[in-house]
């Protein structure tokens, strides 16, 4: 079975915006967490507004008036269980897509063998913009991801089972020999 690490990335804010009312609760990572483990995976979630309600850091556009609520990228990057084979991050406003992109290359940059997959609404409506600026990325989710994020999984795994090298040991000749990559 899977290590999956699911995040909800910070949240980018106006600070100064009538609309301004914190980050909510990643109900949409708990759907997919709840699949993930009643196929049998193993589930990290981490919420970075969530994990670190009290802090906002200043967005790097240059307007001064965007902050990330929560968890620094490289906090976020800090926090992901490396034994993870899966990242699936939620991706909900367009706006913070400069941010999310910073977070993919992050993870990569880190973690160049896990395969990092983008679910929400904004996946949906971009993905082929998302998939050409952010090569590090390797799959978008389009519409309600329950049921595609348990097959991708599922896949996943098949692949990785393909892949395992398979050796045996000879007792009588003490070595040990390598039979190659399963087909």
């Amino acid at each position: 079975m899977a290590r999956v690490t699911l995040i909800k990335p910070p949240t980018v804010v106006n600070m100064g915006s009538l609309s301004f009312n914190n980050s909510v609760p990643p109900l949409g990572l708990a759907y997919i967490s709840a699949i993930a483990k009643a196929a049998g995976h193993t589930v990290q979630v981490i919420d970075a507004p969530g994990e670190d309600i009290e802090t906002f850091h200043p967005v790097r556009d240059g307007s001064g008036s965007l902050f990330a609520h929560g968890l620094s990228v490289p906090e976020v990057v800090d926090r992901i269980d490396p034994s993870s084979t899966v990242v699936g991050i939620t991706h909900m406003f367009v706006h913070e897509w400069p941010l999310i992109k910073d977070l993919i290359g992050s993870i990569r940059a880190r973690h160049p063998r896990m395969f990092i997959v983008v679910g929400g609404e904004t996946p949906t409506a971009f993905w082929w913009r998302m998939l050409d600026e952010s090569p590090e990325l390797d799959c978008c989710v389009l519409g309600e991801g329950e049921v595609t994020f348990e097959e991708l999984l599922a896949e996943q795994r098949q692949a990785a089972e393909d892949q395992r090298e398979e050796a045996f040991f000879d007792e009588d000749d003490d070595q040990l020999f390598f039979q190659g990559v399963r087909a």
